[in-house]
């Protein structure tokens, strides 16, 4: 399992979200390349609130 995965089922979306960015701006993606990225780590910290698997994998 990525690293990145455990964090979100471990309730932790919101620390995803920068390392994502970063990443997808260390390769130097153009714009248009980063989008799908920066629109997923977008919908990751919007949400971070509802996004409580840890709670619900316990549940």
């Amino acid at each position: 399992m990525s690293k990145r995965l455990q964090l979100i089922l471990e309730g932790k979306s919101s620390l995803v979200a920068p390392g994502m960015r970063r990443s997808a701006t260390l390769p130097k993606l153009t714009p248009q390349e980063g989008k799908p990225v920066d629109t997923y780590a977008r919908y990751l910290l919007n949400n971070a609130k509802y996004l409580k698997y840890d709670d619900y994998l316990k549940a």
